[in-house]
């Protein structure tokens, strides 16, 4: 995962995939996803770099980390940016 870059991706027409820049710690994961509703995490060495969630529950996230800037376009970067950030 070495040189990896955060960012969204739609992974079919009803799920988006979010990447983290660096792999983030398991309990900052379950804090910031862990209570929405059909949300996968995926790990790599006990780290969580990805998750990957519905359409509907992907722009609840966006709207609960980027407040009413969701048009944004960078509103995906705020949530790698607030993860990462509360693990530091």
């Amino acid at each position: 995962m070495t040189g990896s870059r955060g960012g969204v991706e739609p992974v079919d027409d009803d799920r988006y995939r979010v990447r983290f820049g660096k792999p983030i710690e398991a309990e900052v994961a379950l804090m910031y996803f862990g209570f929405y509703p059909d949300v996968r995490l995926f790990w790599k060495d006990g780290r969580v770099v990805s998750v990957v969630a519905p359409s509907r529950i992907y722009e609840q996230i966006l709207a609960d980390f980027a407040g009413d800037d969701t048009d944004s376009p960078d509103a995906s970067e705020r949530i790698n940016r607030a993860v990462l950030d509360d693990q530091e």
